[in-house]
């Protein structure tokens, strides 16, 4: 089942698919018509990590992108150290 849009903070994210193996882009919450790419299909510990990057800035838009970098990886690494995987 392919995944077409996502609410975040109660604003809602047309979904493109990135592909696998590829970065991500997310547009700014006040922009109409919003979209954010990401690897919707990847099940790679880097296609995890840039679909939580893409939603961090989506949830937290002012947070600097050294931060979210950081935060991503973290997260996505304890995910991937939890066993988390797609089927």
């Amino acid at each position: 089942m392919q995944i077409k849009s996502h609410s975040f903070r109660s604003r809602k994210w047309r979904i493109i698919d990135a592909g696998q193996g590829n970065g991500g882009e997310c547009h700014a919450p006040h922009i109409k018509g919003r979209e954010m790419c990401i690897p919707v299909d990847g099940d790679s510990f880097h296609d995890l990590e840039i679909c939580i990057h893409e939603s961090l800035h989506a949830l937290f838009w002012d947070l600097d992108e050294e931060v979210v970098e950081e935060s991503g990886h973290d997260l996505a690494r304890l995910l991937w150290r939890m066993g988390w995987r797609k089927d």
